[in-house]
């Protein structure tokens, strides 16, 4: 019977789920700290938002993982082997792209606060009055 557990993918599938749920807590915080107790149904709505968007992007991961790997299988072959170097490449380009952006956008937390509060504030009263109407 072959292997099947494999130490370095056990590490390289820990650390990016780390990371994942580090990016869902600072949103979750984000929306916490700005809405929070003043817009109760506002909060609600955006972590249903949160919460659908990371168990989307969880499916997204497991398909895209099983069409790779059933690629492989039905290939018979590792056409990925002898370019992983570029894929790695790629992926890492990648990464370091969203976490700079992510980086910023958290550095520039405080001066956004109170632009997203006016945003989200007209926003829920957009929502409001569009409830208001259709009643």
């Amino acid at each position: 019977m072959a292997d099947v557990f494999i130490v370095q993918i056990f590490f390289i599938v820990f650390r990016e789920t780390l990371e994942a749920v580090v990016v869902v807590a600072v949103l979750l915080a984000f929306v916490k700290q700005s809405i929070g107790k003043n817009h109760p149904k506002l909060y609600k709505t955006l972590l249903k938002q949160i919460w659908f968007g990371a168990i989307l992007g969880v499916f997204i991961c497991l398909v895209l993982g099983c069409a790779f790997i059933g690629a492989f299988y039905s290939l018979g072959k590792d056409i990925w082997g002898s370019s992983e170097d570029l894929w790695e490449g790629i992926f890492c380009i990648i990464a370091t792209v969203l976490i700079t952006i992510m980086g910023i956008a958290m550095l520039r937390i405080n001066k956004m606060q109170a632009k997203w509060r006016v945003k989200i504030a007209r926003s829920l009263i957009k929502s409001e009055r569009e409830e208001k109407d259709s009643r």
